[in-house]
């Protein structure tokens, strides 16, 4: 979490759940950071990989530790951010 930067990671396995940030924060806000790890699958699991037309997304393969995939996330985020010509807000 980087409340200065207007980021929170949190786990959305529904459409439904990620379409509820889209209508508060607007499409444009709400990043779909999609993970993966080698040797796991949804199989078995209701949820999936979500993919919203208008919501930027994008897959990470997280084979290490939990803070390097995070620092891959933010810094996809800002990224994404710098191409908008927007911050948080």
């Amino acid at each position: 979490v980087d409340i200065t930067d207007g980021v929170v990671i949190s786990d959305g396995g529904f459409k439904e759940e990620v379409e509820e940030l889209n209508n508060k924060f607007g499409e444009l806000n709400v990043f779909i950071a999609q993970l993966e790890r080698d040797g796991t699958t949804f199989e078995g699991d209701s949820r999936n990989y979500i993919t919203l037309p208008n919501n930027p997304t994008k897959r990470f393969t997280n084979n290490g530790t939990i803070e390097d995939v995070v620092q891959d996330i933010l810094n996809w985020v800002k990224y994404e951010r710098e191409l908008q010509g927007s911050t948080f807000g």
